[in-house]
C-alpha cells in the first residue's frame, strides 16, 4: 500500500521519518507531504489527488493548530479524496474523542506511539478488513458505522527503542553554518511529570514504561552512520529530557557514549541537547563537553518558587541558579526561555524574575505566558477551579491579579513579532550566539576572543532592551489607576512605539553580527529586508534552510514534542519541499515553495522548553 505521511517539515521531522522508515520495513511505499502553514495545503492536496494513497496519516502534534488540519482535512475530501484518513501525535491521541466527533472527515486516531500500529493499519487495509476488523488493532480509535466511536485497547510502548528501525532520511543534512547536522532522539518520554507538559500527560495516558533509553551503542552506531554517509558532524538531540534522574546513572551513559564514540573513531563533532536544571552536574557536563557538547537549553521556566510549584516543576530557584553558573564557567552556551505569566502571577512574581534576568545578562533567554494543553494536569486543576476559556482547540484562562493581567495585555502586543516571529528578534539573537559556538567549535582558525566578545555585547544588548520593556511596564501597572483607560491606552501605544523603535535598530546590530559570522566560516547567505509583525525592518533570511533552523532544535520544545508545546516554530526554508521518501511511479508535481507568510495564532504560543 502506498501511505503519505503529512505533517510540518521545518526540520528533519523525526516523528514522521520513524514511521516512515516502519512502514517501509514492512513494505509498504511512503511519501511525505509538507505541511508548514496554511499556504502548503492547497499543495498537500494536489500531492495526495496524483498519488492517490491507501492511506493518508497527519501528525497532529500541535493543538495550535488544530484547526488548520480540520480544514485540510476537509479540502482533502473535497478534492475527492476516498481513502482512510487517519492522524495521530500528542494532539490527536489526548483528544481523539473530541477531534473524531468534530472532524467527520476524519475516519481514524492512531493513539500513542505509532510505528506497530500504523503498520498493522495500513496492513490490515491492503486487505480489505472493515471498520470492525481495525478497531481490534490496539492503539486504534476507528470512527464506527453511526456515530459511535470504536476503542481498541492501548497498545504498550516499545521498551527496547534499539528494535526501532532508524528513521528514514533520504534528503539531504540540513546545514548550521555550512555544517551537515542531524537530529536525532537517544530516548523517549521523560523522568519528570510537569503539570504543564503535554509530553507527559501523553506517555503518562499510555500503558508500560514512559521513560525509556535507547543504548549508547545503538546511539553511537547511527552516529557513525550518518557521518560515514551523510558527512554529518553536528548532532542536534531531540530527546524530551537527556539526561537520566540521577548523576551516577548519567555519568555511566555518557562515560559509555563517549567509550563507543571513540570505538567508531567519531571524534571532532558538536554535540547540541535539553537539560533540566536539577541535572546539571559539572563531571557529567565534562564527559559531554569532552564528546562534543556545545550548546545546550535549559529549561528554567520560571526563577520563582512559588510558580515553579504552580507549574509542578518540581525544582528549586537555588538549582536554576547554580547551574546557570556552572554552564558560565565551563563556557557552554545555552539558551533558556521564561514562561513568566500564569494564572497565579503576582507582580511580585514579576519582580523576582526581572531580578534573575539581570543577574543573567550573558545568556540570550525569551519569555512567554504558560499555555494550556489538552490532557495536562494543568488543564484539569484550571478546569476545576473554573477558570478555562475558549475550547479544547484553543485554551485560554485569565490572570487572577488584575495589575499582572493589565501587565501581560500590555506587553502582548508590544512584544508579539520581537518574541514569538521565528525571524524576530529574541529569536535571532538565541541563534547569534549559537553561530558564534558553532564558528568557534568547527572553524576555530575564524574565531577570536575579540569577535566573541563583539557578539555578546550585541546578545546583552538584547536581553537588556528586552528586561527595559518589562521593567518599565511593571513600574507603570504597579502605580496606575486601573480605572483610567485613556491613560492606560496612552502607555500601551507609547510602550509598542518604544519595542518597535529598539527593534530596529537591535535587529540590524544581530543582523550585521550574523553577517560577519556567516562570512568567517565561509558560509555567507545572503538577506534581504522584508516587514514583519513587530518590525518594519524585519529579517528575512534566505540561506540554505534559513537560519533559524539552527537553533529550533531547542526551540521544539517551545514549540514539539509537541514533540511539542505551542505552535511549532517558523522556520520557513527557502528550498524546494523535499521529494517523496519513497517516490511513487509518476513524478509528483512539484509543490508550491514555502511562502513567506507567517501562522500568528493568538493567544501568544510559548517557546517550548525542556521539562
Amino acid at each position: 500500500m502506498h501511505v503519505v505521511l503529512v505533517g510540518p517539515e521545518r526540520e528533519e521531522n523525526l516523528s514522521l521519518r520513524y514511521l516512515a522508515s516502519a512502514l517501509r520495513q514492512a513494505g509498504h511505499g511512503v511519501s511525505l507531504a509538507r505541511f508548514d502553514s496554511p499556504e502548503h495545503l492547497q499543495s498537500v492536496v494536489r500531492q495526495v489527488g496524483h498519488e492517490r494513497p491507501g492511506l493518508v496519516g497527519l501528525s497532529m502534534v500541535f493543538q495550535a493548530r488544530g484547526r488548520e488540519f480540520y480544514e485540510l482535512a476537509r479540502a482533502l475530501r473535497e478534492s475527492g479524496y476516498s481513502g482512510h484518513l487517519t492522524a495521530g501525535g500528542h494532539f490527536a491521541t489526548v483528544a481523539y474523542e473530541a477531534i473524531l466527533t468534530d472532524l467527520a472527515e476524519l475516519d481514524s486516531i492512531v493513539r500513542h506511539e505509532g510505528e506497530a500500529t500504523l503498520v498493522e493499519l495500513a496492513d490490515a487495509l491492503q486487505r480489505g478488513a472493515g471498520r470492525e476488523d481495525l478497531a481490534r488493532i490496539p492503539g486504534m480509535t476507528i470512527r464506527g458505522m453511526g456515530d459511535e466511536l470504536l476503542l481498541a485497547p492501548p497498545r504498550p510502548p516499545v521498551e527496547n527503542l534499539d528494535t526501532l528501525p532508524l528513521p528514514a532520511r533520504d534528503t539531504p543534512p540540513m546545514l548550521h553554518l555550512g555544517v551537515p547536522t542531524a537530529y536525532l532522539v537517544g530516548s523517549r518520554g521523560c523522568y519528570a511529570a510537569c503539570d504543564y507538559c503535554c509530553i507527559a500527560s501523553w506517555h503518562k495516558a499510555a500503558s508500560g514504561p514512559r521513560y525509556r533509553v535507547r543504548s549508547p551503542g545503538n546511539l553511537a552506531d547511527e552516529m557513525a552512520l550518518l557521518h560515514r554517509e551523510r558527512g554529518v558532524r553536528n548532532f542536534v538531540f531531540h530527546d524530551d529530557n537527556f539526561f537520566l534522574p540521577t548523576a551516577s546513572a548519567n555519568r555511566q551513559r555518557f562515560e559509555d557514549l563517549r567509550a563507543e564514540l571513540r570505538k567508531r573513531k567519531l571524534r571532532d563533532i558538536g554535540l547540541v541537547v535539553k537539560l533540566r536544571p536539577n541535572d546539571c552536574d559539572r563531571d557529567n557536563l565534562l564527559v559531554l563537553r569532552d564528546i562534543g557538547l556545545m550548546r545546550v537549553f535549559v529549561g528554567i521556566e520560571n526563577a520563582r518558587q512559588p510558580q515553579l510549584r504552580s507549574l509542578g516543576r518540581r525544582v528549586s530557584a537555588g538549582q536554576l541558579e547554580r547551574c546557570l553558573d556552572l554552564l558560565d564557567d565551563l563556557d557552554i552556551y545555552c539558551a533558556y526561555n521564561l514562561m513568566l505569566f500564569d494564572a497565579y502571577t503576582t507582580l511580585e512574581d514579576i519582580a523576582g524574575n526581572l531580578a534573575f534576568l539581570r543577574r543573567y545578562p550573558q545568556f540570550a533567554f525569551n519569555w512567554c505566558r504558560v499555555e494550556v494543553y489538552a490532557g495536562t494536569e494543568l488543564e484539569k486543576r484550571y478546569a476545576q477551579e473554573g477558570r478555562l476559556r475558549g475550547d479544547y482547540l484553543a485554551r485560554g484562562y485569565e490572570i487572577e491579579d488584575p495589575r499582572a493581567r493589565l501587565m501581560y495585555e500590555l506587553l502582548l502586543p508590544a512584544v508579539y513579532g520581537r518574541n514569538f516571529d521565528c525571524e524576530g528578534l529574541a529569536n535571532l539573537n538565541i541563534a547569534l550566539g549559537y553561530y558564534v559556538r558553532l564558528l568557534k567549535h568547527f572553524h576555530p582558525r575564524q574565531w577570536s576572543p575579540k569577535l566573541a566578545s563583539r557578539v555578546q555585547s550585541v546578545v546583552e544588548a538584547v536581553n537588556a532592551s528586552a528586561v527595559d520593556l518589562l521593567e518599565q511596564t511593571h513600574v507603570f501597572v504597579r502605580d496606575a489607576d486601573l480605572g483610567d483607560q485613556a491613560l492606560i491606552g496612552s502607555f500601551g501605544a507609547q510602550l509598542e512605539r518604544d519595542a518597535l523603535g529598539a527593534g530596529r535598530l537591535l535587529t540590524n546590530r544581530v543582523r550585521d553580527a550574523i553577517c560577519e559570522v556567516e562570512t568567517l566560516a565561509g558560509a555567507h547567505w545572503p538577506l534581504a529586508r522584508r516587514p514583519t509583525l513587530g518590525s518594519a525592518d524585519g529579517l528575512r533570511l534566505l540561506g540554505r534552510r534559513g537560519l533559524l533552523a539552527a537553533f529550533a532544535g531547542g526551540l521544539l520544545w517551545l514549540l514539539t514534542g509537541c514533540g511539542h508545546h505551542g505552535r511549532p516554530p517558523v522556520v520557513p526554508p527557502p528550498d524546494p519541499v523535499p521529494p517523496p521518501i519513497v517516490p511513487p511511479p509518476d513524478p509528483v508535481p512539484a509543490p508550491d515553495p514555502p511562502p513567506f507568510a507567517m501562522d500568528r495564532p493568538r493567544p501568544a504560543p510559548r517557546p517550548r522548553s525542556p521539562e
